[in-house]
């Protein structure tokens, strides 16, 4: 059994009456991680001399203050639906992955060039990028916090440095084709500071909605 993707909560798979899987320690990863589930073969074929039949019952608790979702369930042969969980592994969370990484090293590369050329700003503002770049795609790749403060703050980050990351690419771009716009780039800079601010998990906008 296969499900691209299952958000909110832990999922539980039975197959013919048999708990299977109860993913309970790890489960706040599946919504960008795909669920991929063995089913022995003595489950299935309990008498060959029957017709064989397979209920498969995949359960999601509803836990409040989470959003609940499932994608398909795609349930065959293992060759077929292993070949679509490893495909969707590449894709999904491999390449990802990858690419941050890369930009990541890049990004080192880049900040060795400006620590020797200081005046040759958009290096630096290069690496600043891929580092932050690398930040905000984190979230696809670790297992997140357990809900609470260092969960809140962690989301906190991972969507405020979005803000970042466009701010110093405008900048990056400004110095790299040698134009400079002062009151454009205080401006933006500003509000990405007054955003990020605005948004910190200890401001009481919860409360107030």
């Amino acid at each position: 059994m296969y499900v691209p993707r299952v958000q909110g909560g832990p999922v539980e798979v039975h197959v013919n009456g048999r708990l299977l899987m109860a993913n309970r320690d790890d489960w706040s990863t599946q919504w960008n991680r795909p669920v991929y589930v063995p089913i022995p073969h003595d489950v299935v074929f309990t008498n060959p001399a029957t017709d064989v039949e397979v209920e498969v019952v995949v359960g999601l608790p509803w836990r409040p203050g989470f959003t609940q979702a499932m994608s398909s369930v795609w349930v065959g042969p293992a060759h077929e639906v292993r070949t679509l969980y490893d495909r969707r592994v590449l894709l999904q969370v491999t390449a990802p992955q990858v690419t941050s990484l890369t930009i990541l090293v890049l990004g080192l590369f880049s900040f060795g060039f400006w620590w020797r050329q200081r005046q040759e700003s958009a290096y630096l503002l290069f690496a600043l990028t891929s580092v932050v770049w690398w930040f905000r795609n984190l979230h696809y790749h670790i297992a997140l916090p357990p809900p609470g403060p260092a969960h809140d703050w962690f989301w906190w980050l991972t969507h405020a440095s979005l803000s970042w990351l466009m701010a110093l690419i405008y900048l990056f771009a400004f110095r790299f084709h040698q134009r400079r716009y002062r009151s454009v780039e205080w401006a933006l800079g500003g509000f990405t500071v007054l955003t990020a601010a605005a948004t910190m998990p200890v401001l009481p906008w919860e409360g107030l909605v």
